[in-house]
């Protein structure tokens, strides 16, 4: 997803082919028990887009065939070479229709699917969330995955499995050097490729990713930690893990669940006011008025800013309440505030 630095470590696509690929089209498939043919695929940080293509190829194996395919990615410099796999996978033919969406950044990928609403089958993520620093955009891209997806939808989740990071740290730690915790108390790491090259991650546990998914409306219902057996062969590192029975993956399937849907609404900020001692009104460009808790408020909010707003029923019966504010000044991170009502 990374904008600014050309993707390295090449050596993952053995390991999508290899590993992630057949097991992730054992998961999908049992979405489509019977088949299917019509349906709606989008892939969360194609790349070259050739994972997501051979995802597709071994699901029509399965019977399971996509009309639609939707490749987004942040990094322009690799357009090219999309489009050339595309060409060559013949998925530019009549039997298809194909979208491209190039966001300037990682957050814009949640509004640039508006008009994708409700249209998505599945979606895959692959090996793309841990590059995601700021947990509030990484909220705010999962409420837009989920009002993207149909309400039978499922998302499929493929990344880094955080006891592999704790790996690396005490047996290799040159691969992973230190860079602090983000605003959630995330760990920040330079991952370095053995091909060469580093780039940012960021390390999630499964709960943290579990938790994030609940608060957008979706349902955990499988996680799988992929074996590395027809891999250990390739390198030495793999083969401890296998061995040590220590993941370096998982795959995590969400299912949408409308029937914990309340609303949501978005807006760009007019005006600020306050209507109370303790509440804050925004006024947005649509003429809409917003009132929040300003003591819940920790940062400020200005006009022109973007503001989005999800409200979801949590399993336990709470409402949950995350409000997203996208600065309109350049070089702001996106921010965000939750409001979680009582057990009753």
């Amino acid at each position: 997803m990374s904008i600014d630095k050309e993707k390295t470590g090449q050596g993952i696509d053995t390991l999508k082919e290899r590993v992630l690929i057949p097991e992730l089209k054992e998961i999908i498939s049992s979405q489509f028990p019977e088949g299917a043919s019509g349906i709606t695929s989008v892939d969360i940080g194609t790349g070259n887009a050739s994972s997501h293509l051979k995802l597709l190829e071994q699901l029509e194996e399965e019977n399971i065939f996509c009309k639609n395919v939707v490749f987004i990615d942040s990094l322009k410099s690799i357009f090219g070479e999309l489009l050339e796999n595309l060409v060559t996978k013949d998925i530019l033919d009549d039997h298809h229709n194909c979208a491209i969406i190039e966001p300037d950044t990682a957050f814009e990928i949640g509004p640039s699917l508006f008009g994708y609403e409700e249209t998505a089958d599945f979606i895959t993520a692959q090996m793309v969330f841990h590059q995601i620093e700021n947990n509030a955009e990484l909220s705010l891209i999962l409420c837009k995955l989920f009002l993207e997806l149909k309400d039978n939808g499922c998302l499929y989740i493929t990344d880094f499995h955080s006891a592999y990071f704790d790996y690396l740290l005490k047996n290799e730690p040159k691969k992973l050097i230190g860079a602090g915790v983000n605003l959630g108390g995330n760990s920040k790491y330079l991952y370095s490729f053995d091909s060469g090259g580093t780039a940012p991650v960021v390390q999630r546990s499964l709960l943290d990713i579990a938790t994030i998914l609940l608060m957008n409306g979706f349902h955990v219902t499988k996680v799988v930690q992929p074996s590395l057996k027809s891999v250990m062969d390739v390198k030495e590192r793999y083969r401890v893990l296998e061995e040590e029975n220590i993941p370096m993956f998982y795959i995590l399937k969400a299912e949408k669940r409308p029937d914990r849907f309340l609303s949501y609404s978005s807006g760009i900020v007019k005006s600020i006011g306050l209507e109370k001692e303790n509440s804050l009104n925004i006024f947005l460009m649509d003429d809409d008025t917003l009132t929040l808790p300003s003591s819940s408020i920790g940062k400020s909010i200005n006009a022109g800013d973007g503001i989005f707003l999800m409200e979801v029923i949590l399993p336990d019966g709470r409402t949950c309440c995350q409000v997203w504010v996208s600065p309109k000044e350049k070089g702001r991170d996106i921010w965000s505030v939750n409001f979680v009502s009582k057990l009753k």
